[in-house]
């Protein structure tokens, strides 16, 4: 079995995989001021819930855009599990192609996110990946990754709301059931969910416009889940960049349609 960890700027996500199924998951806050032992200690507590260990786990991927928790995260690994993860990078990617300016750029959760909507759902496709940054990645007819957008996340925009105001508050996120609010709270909804998603779709609309053909829509990432029932013509995959992390492990590339 294949452990898979992707380390973002607020959520680490860890899976393990038994061939192409997922079996498992498990999301801690990615806090730089939490101690190894602090990570370590909710890791092995999952690993014996689900019954996992260093005999039936063989292999551990890793994709990190926070280096000091992608070198604690190797190390917690090696000590629980006795494997030596590999690191998702410009230079270990499998076999995508980059059609950019300067690969050595590309984070490796966009190199992830790309790989699994690739095996997933093939060339012409763009992927919303709304983390702490809201991210749109074009997969070319090709099948190369051709490029990006990045805004703002959308509880990134709300924490700016709070913190550049002098009345307004910070509200948990959810859905909201319309766009025209009649309280704080309702407005505020409005305004950062439903323009992240008026932008996430326009976006994917010029990225058409620009290539010139009809793209495959998918969202993922944490806050996919506030956007998705707004935005119908993409299709909801949580855990795609996990799935690009076991193919990449795997061998690069796998048409699983």
């Amino acid at each position: 079995m294949l452990l898979t960890i992707d380390i973002g700027n607020t959520l680490t996500c860890l899976g393990v995989y038994q061939g192409s199924a997922l079996l498992a998951t498990l999301k801690i806050e990615s806090d730089l001021y939490r101690p190894q032992a602090a990570f370590q200690h909710r890791f092995v507590k999952w690993l014996e819930e689900r019954h996992f260990n260093s005999e039936s786990l063989n292999g551990c991927i890793i994709s990190s855009v926070v280096p000091p928790l992608g070198a604690v995260w190797g190390k917690i690994v090696f000590e629980t599990l006795d494997i030596y993860p590999k690191y998702v990078s410009p230079d270990y990617r499998g076999n995508l192609k980059l059609d950019i300016d300067n690969p050595k750029e590309v984070g490796s959760d966009i190199i992830a996110d790309a790989v699994g909507a690739l095996a997933k759902y093939g060339p012409m496709t763009v992927v919303a990946d709304l983390g702490t940054a809201s991210k749109l990645i074009l997969i070319d007819n090709e099948g190369a990754f051709a490029g990006l957008s990045i805004a703002p996340g959308v509880q990134m925009s709300g924490k700016a709301l709070k913190e550049k105001t002098a009345a307004l508050p910070e509200i948990p996120l959810k859905t909201p059931a319309k766009a025209v609010g009649k309280n704080t709270e309702e407005c505020l909804l409005s305004g950062i969910v439903y323009g992240s998603c008026f932008m996430i779709r326009g976006l994917a609309e010029q990225f058409e416009k620009e290539v010139g053909y009809p793209l495959t829509r998918v969202i993922t990432g944490g806050n996919a889940a506030y956007c998705a029932p707004l935005l119908p013509s993409f299709t909801h995959d949580e855990y795609l960049i996990l799935d690009g992390l076991r193919v990449i492990y795997e061998g690069g590339f796998e048409d699983e349609r």
